[in-house]
């Protein structure tokens, strides 16, 4: 019994505590009401006063100092009938454009805002591409902590994220072209981007067990079916360095559009190859430029419209290297830097060229999108390297390589606003390598 009547004693407690707790919170409103209302008064009576000042005739002593003390008036007024959360927000949040732009990506292969995703995701929009001059993996390695990215001699990448990658392949580390992943020429040169994404850590659900490092995903501008728009950009320097990039929007009626980007690169570089003299008595006629590097590109994107339901994205792109490979600086000189000439019995060289071609189709329903990416990726690539690094023909190679890869990725992704969101979807893939 003694239990039961504490019990009853504790609730009866509570309960009244909870009905002062009510009659004090209607007094604050009651009494916050009224000095709403008075400080609306206020302004609005400061406001007729700074009115008939105003049409008064203006003398300088008098009208200058009223004015600007009608003007403070009006503001501390307003400021002192705003709520205490908007009084205690920070200047910067107070401050006309000021305000963050929201940023969307498509890290889990929906767009979302980078701030709502439980991942590390590092971004970068298309205007800060190209404010900061990004034009190859370098130039993004050195931007993003955590993540060494270079290009090699021979055209293929060297990536790591948080230590986890691979060298001279994409093993460890996926990149995406609009969704689709790229396995010979992921260090190409691909401009007229929307943004650049930086996934980091495993990968490995939405985008494949290759992807234990991480993925970086390029997200190319779509075809904008509201006005044509086009850009040039042209860049020289020294060792006969030219670069030229093309950008161009076409509007083709209705909502479809075209969008074509082009570039040309060349690079003489600062290495050299004597040519010198072999054991036999005889030379080679070669190219002293033996860095020299030639590279351009294209692609062509398509979309539009179907009906309000059914939309289609069409990509083609070309790319062609001729470049270096493997070319290696044996010792330092006397002066204990890097030499500039490399001798050897030829120029090893790359020569790559890559065509690919995709197609995005959307279906949208009520609750849910259903998004089908076929890809085709065709590659020739054949390399020359010069091992033992001499002007004798001792230990040379060359290695042909052919690549062929078809991908089918079938995507269903929910749309509702509510609490829950589910993905689903099935990838077949078809990779077909000779060497």
């Amino acid at each position: 019994m003694s239990t039961q009547r504490g019990s009853f004693a504790r609730l009866g407690l509570i309960r009244a505590g909870y009905i002062k707790k009510l009659r004090r919170d209607r007094k604050n409103n009651q009494r916050g009401a009224a000095h709403h209302g008075e400080i609306k008064q206020m302004i609005s009576n400061v406001t007729a006063k700074c009115a008939r000042v105003r049409a008064e005739p203006f003398h300088w002593k008098t009208n200058v100092h009223a004015g600007s003390a009608c003007g403070m008036a009006v503001l501390v007024a307003s400021v002192m009938s705003l709520p205490p959360a908007l009084l205690l927000a920070s200047p910067a949040v107070m401050a006309q454009g000021s305000i963050l732009e929201e940023v969307l990506v498509t890290a889990r292969k929906r767009e979302e805002n980078v701030l709502e995703i439980p991942e590390s995701v590092s971004t970068f929009s298309g205007t800060m591409v190209e404010q900061a001059n990004i034009n190859g993996l370098e130039d993004i390695g050195l931007l993003v902590p955590n993540l060494f990215m270079s290009r090699r001699a021979d055209g293929f990448p060297n990536v790591s994220i948080r230590g986890l990658g691979g060298f001279g392949n994409t093993q460890g580390v996926g990149f995406y072209l609009d969704g689709v992943q790229m396995f010979s020429d992921a260090s190409s040169r691909f401009g007229d981007l929307e943004r650049i994404e930086v996934l980091k850590g495993p990968q490995g659900i939405l985008y494949g067990g290759a992807n234990i490092g991480g993925a970086i995903k390029f997200v190319a501008k779509r075809p904008d079916a509201e006005a044509f728009s086009s850009k040039v950009k042209f860049r020289a320097g020294e060792d006969d360095y030219y670069d030229v990039d093309l950008q161009a929007n076409i509007p083709l009626g209705g909502t479809w559009a075209a969008r074509v980007f082009g570039f040309f690169e060349t690079d003489d570089s600062f290495l050299v190859n004597p040519g010198s003299t072999r054991l036999n008595g005889g030379t080679s006629n070669l190219d002293k430029d033996v860095g020299e590097t030639e590279e351009f590109g294209f692609r062509v994107a398509v979309a539009g419209d179907f009906d309000e339901r059914f939309s289609v994205y069409a990509t083609v792109r070309y790319n062609e290297l001729d470049g270096p490979n493997n070319v290696w600086n044996r010792e330092f000189n006397g002066n204990f830097t890097y030499s500039d000439v490399v001798d050897t019995s030829f120029n090893p060289r790359h020569e790559r060229d890559t065509l690919a071609g995709s197609v995005e189709l959307a279906l949208e329903f009520d609750r849910f999108t259903i998004t089908s990416i076929t890809s085709y990726t065709e590659t020739n690539s054949d390399r020359e390297s010069d091992l033992d690094i001499s002007p004798e023909f001792i230990l040379d190679l060359f290695r042909p390589h052919r690549l062929n890869v078809l991908t089918e990725e079938l995507r269903f992704t929910s749309t509702d606003a509510g609490p829950w969101q589910w993905q689903a979807g099935v990838y077949f893939l078809e990779y077909r390598r000779k060497f």
